[in-house]
């Protein structure tokens, strides 16, 4: 059973390579993929899933990609009956090292030029954070630093290197595992759609190391020792060991169970906190934000903005500079149409609250497919 799933797996894989294509190898892979299941993941496509603008294009996320990625599967299957089939691997061995290395050269090269991360757009840049969704505000903020592009294009270069020599396979097959995993986590995290195509990419690299990690795992495995010098000097060394990292784990996770609550984004904001756009038109200031570190902040219609120090009062608010130079503020603020109004000698400001969590940015939006990216 285990030398058969092994073959499955191994002949999924060699199918994988073959037929999902890579813009940078050229377009015979897609001209041979689409010969053979084109017509075939069109009509499933179309009739089955019911998508007639479906991209037939078996691009990484897209309904045509997760269909092939189904056909060759059931192929590796059916294949994996056949003994004539059940190749060794250790001819697979090889190539599947020499296609991680040439992915990691194309997208290691690419940002080593910085052509995968590249710099923000106009548009982009002239865009508010909130208006942005993530995947735009991951790439963009990427794309803002060379030196990261650069030493992340190095590292993925080198790594390449190490999987095209032989005595240096194995090693560069485990560290490329730790580059995908990377790459899944931020692919999900940021809603980024090479989704499938990265997470395939990380099954190789497992396959390719799969001995070294059998060997990390019989190192780790606890044997029995039956005589052990010096077991009390041990034993105290681990009774200190263990009251430290209690100690520390303690200190961590003390401040969120006093509030009884473990995600920072939901734990109570102080009073006034949020954004409010000005609905007076005698006035420079456009927006004014309440930080919850208890600072507040002015933005005027150009989008410069002033911070000062804040705390409440019974009925004012007193802003502090960094000369220490003091403000009052009367302020009223109505919860019913959450209408807020500031008021001194110089200023009288009429406000209205803004839904701030409801920007782009702060949607937890998931697209497994690119079909429903909308």
């Amino acid at each position: 059973m285990k030398s058969y799933l092994s073959s499955v797996l191994r002949n999924f894989i060699f199918l994988f390579i073959i037929f999902f294509s890579v813009g940078f190898l050229g377009s015979i892979q897609f001209s041979i993929t689409n010969f053979v299941f084109g017509r075939f993941i069109t009509f499933l496509a179309h009739s089955i899933f019911q998508k007639p603008i479906a991209r037939i294009d078996f691009s990484s996320d897209s309904l045509s990609m997760f269909l092939l990625i189904g056909c060759l599967f059931l192929i590796s299957i059916v294949f994996s009956f056949i003994k004539s089939f059940r190749i060794k691997s250790k001819y697979f061995e090889s190539l599947f090292s020499f296609y991680l290395a040439l992915i990691l050269l194309k997208y290691g090269f690419d940002k080593v030029f910085k052509a995968q991360f590249y710099l923000p757009e106009p548009n982009i840049l002239f865009t508010r954070f909130g208006n942005l969704d993530r995947d735009i505000l991951f790439w963009s903020t990427m794309g803002t630093s060379y030196s990261y592009s650069l030493i992340l294009g190095l590292i993925e270069v080198g790594i390449a290197i190490l999987l095209l020599i032989p005595r240096t396979k194995i090693v560069g097959a485990m560290l490329s595992c730790f580059v995908f995993l990377q790459i899944i986590t931020i692919n999900f995290s940021f809603d980024i759609s090479v989704k499938l195509f990265s997470s395939l990419l990380f099954l190789i690299s497992l396959y390719v190391s799969r001995y070294f990690w059998i060997k990390i795992w019989k190192v780790l495995k606890p044997e029995n020792v039956a005589n052990v010098s010096n077991i009390w000097l041990k034993r105290l060394g681990l009774s200190l060991k263990t009251f430290f990292v209690c100690f520390v784990v303690w200190n961590c996770i003390s401040p969120f169970l006093a509030q009884n609550q473990f995600n920072d984004d939901l734990i109570q904001r102080p009073f006034l906190h949020g954004a409010y756009k000005t609905i007076s038109d005698s006035t420079e200031i456009e927006y004014v934000f309440f930080h919850r570190n208890e600072y507040l902040i002015f933005m005027n219609k150009n989008e410069k903005q002033t911070d000062f120090k804040y705390f409440i009062t019974e009925n004012q608010i007193v802003l502090e500079n960094l000369r220490h130079d003091k403000i009052y503020l009367n302020y009223q603020y109505s919860e019913n149409d959450s209408l807020l109004i500031l008021q001194n000698q110089n200023l009288n400001l009429k406000l209205k609250s803004i839904d701030w969590r409801k920007s782009k940015a702060l949607q937890p939006l998931f697209h497994l497919m690119i079909e429903d990216v909308k």
